[in-house]
C-alpha cells in the first residue's frame, strides 16, 4: 500500500473512531439527563424558591490553587457582609461542581467557560436576571478588594429583589 492511501484510511478510521464516541457520550448523558432532570430541578427550585437572591461558585472536578481562592474570600465576603439576609433565607451561597451528574446545565444555563461566580435573582421562584462576576479574577490577588467588589454586586442584586 502506497504511504499517501495509508494515511488516508488511517484519517478516515480516526475521524470514523471519532464520531463513534461523540455519538456514544451523548447518548449517554441524554440518558443521565433524562434520569436526573426530575429530581434535580426539583431540588434546585425547592432551594430557590425562599432566596431572592444566590450567589453560585461553580468549578470543576479539578480544583487550582486560585480556583479555592477565589471560593473562599468570595464566601468569606457573602457570610461575613450578608448574615442577616443568609439567615432569613434572602440569600444563599451554593458551591456547585458543574462536571457532577446532573449539574451540567448550569454551564449552558449561565454560559459558563471557566470557574465562575455567578449572582442569580429570583422573582416568586423563577430566575429573572443573572450575571456571572468576571472581575473577581482580576481581583483575586487582593482579598479586600475582591471582598468589596462582591458585596457591592450582591448588595446591588438584594436591593433589586
Amino acid at each position: 500500500m502506497k504511504p499517501k492511501t495509508m494515511i488516508k484510511v488511517a484519517l478516515l478510521g480516526f475521524v470514523a473512531l471519532s464520531i463513534i464516541f461523540l455519538v456514544s457520550q451523548q447518548s449517554r448523558r441524554s440518558a443521565v439527563e433524562a434520569s436526573t432532570s426530575s429530581g434535580s430541578q426539583r431540588s434546585s427550585n425547592s432551594n430557590t424558591q425562599t432566596a431572592k437572591v444566590v450567589v453560585y461558585y461553580f468549578h470543576g472536578n479539578f480544583r487550582c490553587v486560585s480556583c479555592r481562592k477565589l471560593e473562599a474570600v468570595s464566601q468569606q465576603a457573602v457570610t461575613s457582609g450578608f448574615s442577616e439576609d443568609l439567615k432569613h433565607g434572602d440569600l444563599q451561597w451554593q458551591t456547585v461542581n458543574i462536571e457532577a451528574a446532573g449539574n451540567e446545565h448550569f454551564a449552558s444555563d449561565y454560559h459558563l467557560f471557566s470557574r465562575s461566580l455567578v449572582i442569580v435573582r429570583f422573582k416568586d421562584g423563577k430566575q429573572v436576571e443573572y450575571k456571572t462576576l468576571a472581575k473577581a479574577w482580576e481581583l483575586l490577588n487582593d482579598d479586600e478588594a475582591l471582598k468589596k467588589y462582591v458585596q457591592s454586586e450582591v448588595r446591588g442584586y438584594l436591593q433589586k429583589s
